[in-house]
């Protein structure tokens, strides 16, 4: 199925790793729930960065980065106002929600206002969304990742599990050692980058028969008593 909601993209400057962690995990999570599909990019209309403390440090934390290319900004830090264009910490899922549909929204107007560029229709140059990983059932590594995706501690040792044999998300946690979200957030850029098999949980099997299910008939292929008795009076009815 084709995805109409227009293509944006996102960068994130100044935030602590552990910060970068959670927000990355939460726009993969949220994204069936966004109206606008977001790309991660090293520079990006959306620019997510802390909140520093004065002019000059702020000038230093975006060196580097081409603003003109910049439409809006999300200041995320402990202290920053409660506007769309401020996110508190911790992030929480629901606060990120509303401020990124809200900003996506300013930047596909910016878009038309500005140079009069229609939004961009699905995704043309990026690989297709997938839709949300599924945390039930198993997985498995079709290859060894990219270099790229070993950007935090401690995914070696998850990939590492995941190449031997399909295996629950359980027991990748005990034997990578490695905690929950640094787990899920690479779990969820493997799953998006089709480097993983997903094997879902089998049904349960029944083990006993239902309550209303017929008794079996006795061994020996004769019929219960009842079962005769019934007959018996059905032939009487009859005249046989």
């Amino acid at each position: 199925m084709t995805d109409h909601r227009a293509s944006l993209s996102y960068c994130i400057c100044g935030l602590a790793a552990r910060e970068q962690l959670v927000f990355k995990s939460l726009m993969r999570l949220l994204e069936p729930r966004l109206q606008h599909v977001w790309n991660y990019q090293p520079v990006a209309e959306l620019l997510v960065t802390a909140g520093p403390s004065d002019d000059v440090s702020y000038a230093s934390l975006l060196k580097g980065i081409d603003t003109s290319i910049v439409k809006a900004k999300l200041v995320v830090g402990s202290c920053v106002g409660d506007d769309i264009g401020n996110l508190s910490l911790p992030i929480r899922a629901n606060n990120l929600e509303e401020r990124i549909n809200a900003l996506g929204k300013t930047i596909v107007q910016t878009r038309l206002q500005r140079t009069g560029e229609a939004p961009v229709i699905g995704l043309s140059t990026a690989l297709p969304i997938k839709p949300a990983l599924d945390v039930h059932g198993s997985f498995k590594l079709k290859r060894w990742p990219p270099s790229r995706l070993f950007n935090v501690s401690g995914r070696a040792q998850i990939a590492t599990v995941l190449l031997r044999q399909a295996i629950t998300i359980d027991k990748i946690l005990k034997l990578s050692g490695q905690e929950p979200p640094i787990c899920m957030a690479f779990l969820n850029e493997l799953w998006q980058a089709d480097l993983l098999d997903h094997q879902s949980a089998p049904l349960p099997v029944a083990t006993s028969a239902p309550e209303n299910a017929l008794p079996a008939p006795p061994s020996g292929g004769q019929a219960p008593e009842f079962s005769l008795g019934l007959l018996a009076r059905i032939r009487k009815r009859i005249g046989l």
